[in-house]
């Protein structure tokens, strides 16, 4: 038979070790709280909060080290308003105890920190918080202390069993690993921030690059196209002057009612709307000859609403809204009247005959950010001119075309209308910019440098009878024979002797012989093997104080600097009629 023996009944945990259970639920819970976010200070706070209920004082505190110093991130209970700033941020150096905590890597049990004062922070720490009991324990993650959790008690000196003390390490060490997390993800998050913020700066620049060589090429474009525009200009013109002057002889020698005045005169006119189409692309190759003055933009426009709201139709309201002070530009009058007269008109085609047309000046400051991002734009003060419809507005894919020559989407017209525009404010240093949403209107807005000043007296044209001569001796020279013979057919049936030559070297030695007994030269500009203006200079050393009167389809460099006339120069623009040449001849002698 078996010896009957007791057998004891294993001893419950908690009653071998009262109280671990509930030490470690605290654990338990401060793990997942820490677990719970990436925020820093929330980690922080969770770490304080736990070790309080762990270790079962009533003060606690989180310090991280920041180089050389010690930054305070959590507490509990709260700091009081009147806490030190130079003790939530100071050197490690000045808190000796929990320096030797976090160089060692242990925790350091101060029994009353009152009796163990070692520095001067620490004295302070103590008057502020009331601390007695002082447990330091050290935040070690990868064997490196990246801060420390204190607890305290403010009130008796306190036995902390060695048992909680242990679990407060490793307490600490999980809050120094979650801790270090958050900071990681919060760099993270900056450097992804910073990233896409790089990455849309790139996208911007490479847009802003993509935009302004667009408008570089553009640029370009347009200025191949008025090249080859002035050049066709040119010599379309000298064949246009032979039409119309034949055509003003022929009219002239034929009777009134002669069954041939009618199909000379449809002649003519075909003729004179060729010239004007030459004009437009002079204009826009920026070769047109201008003699530019001060004008005030107001002034001008109000002198121009009248023809204005002739052009555009009755049933167009047309609103003029100037600016209150003076808008000054230096141009030629003549030249404000095609970009108003175009804009108004293309503004009239838009509105389809009804509607709003907003005629506006101001003045307007571009700096060197806004002209960086605007390819051809100067910073500086410009005087502004608009032109504004409520019409049908323009399609966005047709803006870029839109100042092309010959480029249109209206069943009939040349095209030219704003390419002309486009090339006068271009020509006097200035640019043009057109806003338009589709079913909204347009507004096109030219910009051009503002002058100071006094606005000059804009001149009237010429009205009445064609001038005559008074037998003076003028020296045609013009290289083309057509020309030639046709100004020479003119100018004496004006009343002239005429002296006419085919070169600029005949005309040095014709005048030679004929020992300089001339009132006048009128001589082409751009002639083979010398320059009107070279020979001009060749004749003053020979006849001196000799009277010029230059001619040419379009300007160069020569008389002009970008289509602009040199002082002092008398200047007749090809094609030219019968009465332009009889006017310009009597303006260049003097009367």
């Amino acid at each position: 038979m078996p010896d009957n023996k007791t057998v004891e009944a294993p001893k419950d945990p908690e009653e071998q070790n009262p109280g671990s259970t509930e030490e470690l639920q605290v654990i338990l819970e401060a793990s997942q709280k820490l677990a719970e976010t990436l925020d820093l200070r929330e980690v922080l706070q969770n770490a304080v909060e736990s070790i309080l209920k762990l270790v079962g004082l009533d003060s606690a505190v989180v310090y991280l080290k920041e180089g050389a110093n010690l930054r305070l991130w959590a507490t509990y209970p709260p700091l009081p308003p009147d806490f030190p700033d130079h003790l939530s941020v100071a050197p490690i150096d000045d808190h000796p105890h929990l320096k030797t905590a976090m160089e060692t890597g242990t925790h350091l049990l101060i029994n009353d920190l009152r009796e163990e004062i070692s520095s001067e922070a620490e004295g302070e720490v103590v008057r502020q918080r009331g601390l007695r009991t002082v447990l330091y324990v050290p935040m070690v993650v990868d064997s490196k202390a990246i801060g420390a959790l204190i607890v305290g008690s403010t009130t008796d000196v306190v036995d902390i069993p060695p048992r909680r003390i242990a679990l407060s390490r490793t307490l600490a060490n999980l809050a120094a690993l979650t801790a270090r997390n958050a900071r990681l993800y919060a760099e993270l998050n900056t450097y992804s921030s910073e990233l896409k913020e790089s990455l849309a700066e790139r996208i911007r620049v490479e847009e802003e690059r993509k935009t302004l060589q667009e408008e570089l090429l553009q640029a370009q474009k347009m200025e191949s196209v008025g090249r080859l525009a002035g050049g066709v200009a040119h010599d379309f013109n000298n064949m246009l002057n032979v039409i119309l002057g034949y055509t003003e002889l022929a009219i002239d020698k034929l009777p009134s009612d002669s069954p041939i005045n009618a199909y000379l005169e449809e002649v003519h006119v075909a003729a004179k709307r060729s010239a004007e189409v030459t004009r437009q692309l002079l204009a826009f190759a920026r070769k047109q000859p201008i003699a530019p003055k001060i004008i005030d933009l107001n002034d001008a426009i109000e002198s121009m609403l009248k023809m204005l709201r002739r052009l555009i139709g009755e049933d167009i309201d047309l609103r003029w809204n100037p600016s209150p002070e003076p808008v000054l530009v230096y141009m030629d009058p003549t030249q404000l009247d095609q970009i108003l007269a175009n804009l108004c008109i293309n503004a009239r085609d838009a509105l389809g005959g009804k509607g709003n047309l907003t005629i506006e000046t101001g003045i307007f400051t571009f700096d060197e950010s806004y002209c960086a991002k605007h390819q051809g734009f100067l910073p500086g003060e410009y005087s502004m001119l608009a032109v504004s419809d409520n019409g049908k507005g323009i399609e966005e894919e047709q803006l870029g075309n839109l100042f092309d020559p010959f480029y249109t989407t209206k069943e009939e017209g040349t095209g030219l209308g704003l390419a002309t525009v486009y090339g006068i404010v271009r020509q006097n240093n200035g640019f043009i910019n057109v806003y338009s949403e589709p079913g909204e209107g347009t507004t096109f807005k030219a910009f051009m440098p503002r002058k100071s000043g006094t606005p000059q007296s804009l001149e009237s044209p010429h009205r009445g009878e064609v001038p005559q001569g008074a037998g003076e001796t003028l020296m045609v020279v013009e290289d083309d024979p057509s020309i030639l013979e046709l100004t020479q057919l003119i100018l004496q049936g004006l009343g002239y002797e005429v002296i006419a030559v085919g070169s600029p070297r005949d005309a040095i030695n014709t005048l030679e012989e004929s020992k300089c007994e001339i009132d006048l030269l009128l001589t082409d500009v751009v002639m083979p093997g010398m320059t009107g203006k070279e020979l001009v200079k060749e004749l003053e050393s020979r006849c001196e104080g000799v009277k010029v009167l230059y001619m040419s389809g379009y300007t160069s460099n020569v008389i002009a600097h970008r289509g602009v006339l040199d002082e002092g120069v008398n200047f007749l623009q090809k094609p030219f009629s019968r009465e332009a040449l009889a006017i310009k001849v009597r303006a260049a002698l003097g009367d």
